[in-house]
């Protein structure tokens, strides 16, 4: 795949990933303090740093290595700083300095991977994972190789377009259904959300997270998951459009043989979700937005203090209300009537403008004919 390709491939699949495996001294401590909450992991609430920590830590770690210039890890978190400042070509040059300097180091091959990966040069990702592998059996976070399966994933997605059957990110194919992908014996449902917290905007992630979620019965989770699958631009949609209807079509037949219940139209589901997507996204940038101004005061923050800040600053948790089948007793209003209503407004309007039309030119004329016998 040719370059240009490839990061358009990945500005579209996901871009803003959230610690993006990267290794530093403080990485460990604070991918213990993000989210066990999988619905908060699904709409990409919680925490991520935002530029003004990665500044700080340029700060920090340049006067560091002015003081010993043979600091290896200040060296190593400085050039992640640069690399999540996107960086790039700096921050490639600074661990390749490294490898120079402190040969096979986990966390420099490891780094290199994630920063090949940001700009879609999969195969070097690929090649330094491995690396990594070799020297840290198991992976950052223990996440296995699921890192290095969605690296490859990625550099196959072009190619699997056109594919008579394309397959998620751990190589089981979409239309096994979510019980297959399920019962397979490589899927881990831990492992998939460290992946989700790693790169929040991974989308195959969160499709075989959404399949896990429907065999263990909780569609709603599940109906989220395909959503902000979808919103993150999947390259396969009409895979995730058909497993988002299975559900809807679970919810059917589920409000009918329940009295006094009824299921919500396509569309408010759609304009519910959109709205709770927009919260996540405002509360990810309040927390840096209190995260940057604690630091201009000079305060040293990570995850939970300014987790802690947040209500003294009036931010609080979105709220997340959506459900798939409500009391009610008004009759069901499916998506295939919502779309005849537009298509019968529609039509309605091209009448109206033709009317309009045919009007204004009556009365073009009728004012020609006037000044002409006048």
């Amino acid at each position: 795949m040719n370059r240009a390709l490839s990061i358009l491939l990945v500005f579209i699949i996901g871009t803003a990933d959230t610690l993006a495996c990267v290794n530093t001294r403080y990485s460990r401590e604070e991918e213990k303090q993000i989210t066990g909450d999988t619905l908060k992991l699904i709409m990409g609430q919680f925490a991520h740093h935002g530029e003004a920590y990665y500044r700080k830590q340029i700060e920090t770690t340049t006067a560091e290595i002015e003081a010993d210039a043979a600091n290896v890890e200040a060296r190593n978190d400085r050039a992640v700083a640069w690399l999540k400042l996107k960086d790039y070509n700096r921050a490639e040059a600074e661990f390749l300095a490294i490898e120079k300097s402190h040969p096979n180091r986990y966390r420099t091959h490891a780094n290199l991977g994630v920063l090949y990966k940001k700009i879609g040069e999969f195969a070097k990702a690929a090649a330094h994972l491995e690396k990594s592998f070799k020297i840290q059996p198991g992976g950052h976070l223990g996440l296995g190789d699921y890192y290095l399966r969605m690296i490859r994933w990625l550099d196959r997605v072009e190619d699997m377009r056109s594919a008579d059957e394309p397959v998620n990110f751990l190589n089981i194919p979409y239309t096994a259904g979510p019980t297959a992908t399920a019962q397979n014996a490589v899927v881990n449902r831990e492992f998939i959300e460290t992946l989700i917290k790693s790169d929040s905007r991974f989308s195959d992630g969160l499709v075989v997270l959404g399949d896990l979620l429907v065999t263990e019965g909780k569609l709603e989770l599940a109906y989220r998951a395909y959503h902000r699958a979808m919103d993150l631009e999947h390259p396969f949609r009409d895979i995730i459009k058909a497993r988002q209807r299975d559900i809807w079509d679970k919810w059917s037949e589920d409000a009918d043989s329940r009295d006094g219940h009824i299921v919500l139209p396509r569309h408010k589901l759609y304009d519910q979700l959109k709205k709770e997507s927009i919260a996540a996204e405002k509360w990810v940038k309040d927390f840096q937005w209190v995260e940057a101004k604690m630091i201009k005061d000079g305060i040293e923050v990570d995850f939970a203090k300014v987790k802690v800040a947040l209500p003294e600053h009036q931010i609080g948790e979105p709220k997340y209300i959506f459900s798939g089948v409500v009391k009610g007793t008004a009759a069901r209003l499916d998506g295939r009537l919502h779309r005849v209503g537009f298509i019968l407004a529609g039509v309605m309007f091209f009448f109206a403008l033709i009317g309009m039309i045919t009007t204004a030119i009556y009365l073009v004329k009728w004012v020609r004919r006037r000044f002409a016998t006048g």
